[in-house]
């Protein structure tokens, strides 16, 4: 503002160029802010609460738009089907699960090979997740701080077929505490403090993540 009144008293023909210009510059600023900003709100960059140019966080691989297209090397959504692998030398299982969107590009649900998960999405935040495994139905309550960091989740466990929050027991509380975030505002450290409701037992750990950026 100060730099276009100084221009004004200079000279009047050179404020017209200056603003010109200055418009154009604005313009290009403009589609950068909406570029950054869909990337920061995009619904794949929520659910692993990121916001910002993230190129890769840990095993998790986003497009420029903040879209994932890889999960430990391998595109989930291309999947037809959920597969599992034996290793003969380790004795160990790998699930390679199917992951789908909804109508709204939002992650909506995840096929393993023995259990399937879906979210429930409110705020442009996944609040509900449903999570079926042997028979059984484990229901997560996932509750957001004021920036919208994930602060506490609830889980209710119960039958496969419970028909309401009644037929569910809750068995365990977690509670996030964040110690370092990036210059993007991504949390790069925080303490996971979970309360077990049938034990009285409480186990507290220290989560960290490597976070990449693109240029």
């Amino acid at each position: 503002m100060k730099s276009i009144k100084l221009l004004l008293v200079v000279c009047a023909s050179f404020l017209v160029f200056a603003a010109c210009g200055n418009g154009q510059n604005q313009n290009d600023k403009d589609k950068e802010t909406v570029k950054a900003t869909s990337v920061t709100v995009s619904p794949d960059l929520a659910y692993w609460d990121l916001q910002g140019p993230v190129k890769r966080c840990d095993y998790v691989e986003f497009d420029r738009e903040g879209k994932m297209v890889r999960l430990d090397n391998y595109d989930p959504f291309a999947l037809e089907a959920p597969s599992r692998d034996y290793d003969t030398v380790t004795g160990m299982f790998s699930d390679l699960c199917q992951w789908t969107r909804d109508e709204q590009g939002r992650i909506f649900s995840i096929t393993c090979f023995e259990s399937y998960e879906e979210m429930t999405w409110n705020n442009g935040r996944v609040e509900i997740v449903l999570d079926y495994y042997e028979g059984r139905l484990w229901k997560s309550v996932l509750e957001y701080d004021s920036n919208g960091h994930l602060a506490k989740r609830s889980e209710y466990n119960g039958d496969e077929d419970a028909e309401d929050d009644a037929d569910l027991e809750l068995f365990s509380t977690i509670e996030y505490t964040y110690l370092d975030f990036d210059n993007h505002g991504n949390w790069t450290r925080r303490n996971v403090k979970s309360i077990d409701a049938i034990i009285d037992y409480i186990d507290t750990v220290e989560e960290t993540r490597n976070i990449e950026y693109y240029q």
